[in-house]
């Protein structure tokens, strides 16, 4: 007799779950309206193609072509937060260009060789996306600066 229980228990699971993703992205947009509002927010916004993604290392590594915010040499790694709602490595494809507003999250630092790297996150709510699906962000951004050599 328990099994129109579980099965309207498992129907009602089923269902909040598929919803949930439309909630986060509906919370998603209401953060910013414009690219000028979320470069804001961000520590860095940059365009640049991908040349390596190292997911044991957390970093992935791009050849910046223009910079909207920040202080970025031409050949820049990131170290990436990983988190649920995070674009963390595994998003970026080597050899793909991308738009990306990232974060410095202050309270965490990767300490290697006596030195301490800052980790970034790159939220899933913000408008980093392929450079390819990302021309009205970059018209929005207007002129930006060649990154340093």
């Amino acid at each position: 007799m328990q099994s129109p229980n579980v099965a309207a228990c498992l129907s009602v699971f089923v269902v909040a779950v598929l919803a949930i993703p439309s909630f986060a992205h509906a919370e998603c947009v209401a953060l910013w309206k414009t690219a000028r509002e979320a470069q804001r927010g961000s520590t860095l916004v940059f365009s640049g193609t991908v040349v390596k993604s190292a997911e044991d290392l957390l970093e992935t590594t791009f050849d910046v072509e223009r910079v909207w915010k920040g202080d970025l040499r031409r050949r820049t790694t990131l170290t990436l937060y990983s988190g649920l709602e995070s674009h963390g490595v595994s998003y970026f494809k080597e050899g793909m260009a991308y738009l990306v507003f990232a974060s410095v999250m202050p309270k965490l630092v990767r300490t290697d060789n006596g030195g301490d790297t800052p980790i970034f996150e790159i939220s899933g709510c913000s408008p980093t996306r392929p450079l390819s699906d990302a021309q009205e962000f970059v018209k929005q951004l207007g002129r930006a600066r060649p990154p340093r050599p």
